[in-house]
């Protein structure tokens, strides 16, 4: 609730969003590592969310000029998209949706030189996230009995929405 009510482009929220980012990234490292090599997929929830609210929040200060190491962030949210849990990628996705901002940022930057700089910064994160994301994509529990015509059919939904999604975009 603190990194939702503080983002780093509120008005007097930089000594708090200062003081935060150093105690969030340490959960990253510590507590979440440990959470994830013990199988307690309830705690690696708890600071999948935690890391993926603050990389939310903090959105501006990541897409912004001043080079404060925002790769170190990027690289913790990319490590909670690979946590691999029991529950079919469930604690993984909790990261898209910083994910899809993340990216539609990395878009709306200007001047173009800036944007591509930034693209350019944050190329290796997008290449493995790619990977993540290729890992998460799965059929439907049952789809291997479902035939050949309603898998063919869900693949023809996903490519009718993508292709909806990018048109509209």
């Amino acid at each position: 609730e603190l990194l939702r009510s503080y983002p780093s482009h509120a008005r007097g929220a930089g000594g708090l969003v200062w003081d935060v980012i150093p105690r969030v990234m340490a959960l990253g490292r510590g507590p979440l590592e440990r959470a994830a090599s013990d199988g307690d997929e309830d705690g690696c929830r708890g600071y999948v969310q935690v890391v993926t609210e603050m990389g939310e929040s903090y959105l501006s200060l990541i897409l912004g000029r001043e080079e404060l190491d925002q790769a170190s962030l990027v690289e913790l949210v990319l490590r909670c998209s690979s946590i691999e849990t029991s529950d079919g990628g469930e604690v993984a996705c909790i990261t898209l949706h910083f994910w899809y901002r993340f990216v539609t940022g990395l878009e709306d930057l200007q001047p173009f030189e800036f944007r591509q700089d930034k693209v350019d910064s944050f190329a290796p994160h997008l290449v493995r996230l790619l990977g993540v994301c290729a890992g998460l994509l799965r059929y439907p529990p049952g789809a291997e009995h479902m035939g050949r015509e309603p898998t063919t059919q869900l693949v023809e939904a996903y490519l009718m929405l993508t292709f909806q999604e990018t048109s509209t975009a």
